[in-house]
C-alpha cells in the first residue's frame, strides 16, 4: 500500500492526495508536524526535509528540486493515469514554475489561517501550536497569520500574502 507523508493543509501535498483519491488505489495518509520532521529525514536518508513523500513498499519517493514533479509523475506512471501527456511536456515545464511559486505559495498562506484554527479544534497541544506559529512568524513576520486572516475576513482585494 502507498503511504503519503504530508502536511494536511499543504498545497504541495494536496495534489498528491487528490491523485491517489482519483486513482481509486488504496493509500494511507501520514500527517507530519512542521516542527517534527525526523521521519522525513529518515525516509529520505538525510537528503530532504520537505513533504510530500511517498513510501511504496521499499521505495521512498520525494521531490528532487523546488519545481520538480517527481512524486506526481511517479503516481501517474504507477497508476497509469496519463496526467502528464508526453505531447504537453514543454508546456507543463513552463507552467509548473508558476504553479509551484505563485499559486501554491499564495494558497499555502491562505491555508495557514485555517490550520491554526484546526489545531485548537482538534485540541492539539499548545506547544505544537506555538511551534507552528513561531515557524510562520520567523519566515513571514510577527502577526502574519492574524494579518492574513484579517485580509481574508475583510474581503480585502489586496494581495493576501503581502
Amino acid at each position: 500500500m502507498i503511504e503519503l507523508f504530508q502536511f494536511p493543509w499543504s498545497p504541495f501535498c494536496l495534489p498528491q492526495q487528490r491523485i491517489l483519491e482519483f486513482s481509486g488505489a488504496p493509500f494511507k495518509l501520514i500527517n507530519v508536524l512542521p516542527q517534527e520532521r525526523s521521519i522525513v529525514w529518515k525516509l529520505t536518508k538525510q537528503q530532504y526535509y520537505g513533504v510530500p513523500i511517498l513510501r511504496d513498499g521499499k521505495k521512498n519517493i520525494f521531490e528532487a528540486g523546488d519545481d520538480s514533479q517527481v512524486v506526481a509523475k511517479y503516481l501517474d506512471a504507477k497508476l497509469k493515469l496519463n496526467l502528464f501527456p508526453i505531447e504537453l511536456e514543454g508546456v507543463q515545464t513552463i507552467l509548473w514554475r508558476h504553479i509551484e511559486n505563485e499559486v501554491e505559495g499564495a494558497t499555502f498562506r491562505l491555508n495557514d489561517i485555517y490550520y491554526q484554527e484546526n489545531y485548537r479544534r482538534a485540541k492539539m497541544p499548545a506547544a505544537d501550536e506555538l511551534q507552528y506559529l513561531r515557524f510562520k512568524e520567523r519566515k513571514f513576520g510577527r502577526g502574519c497569520v492574524d494579518q492574513w486572516r484579517a485580509q481574508k475576513t475583510n474581503g480585502a482585494r489586496k494581495n493576501p500574502i503581502g
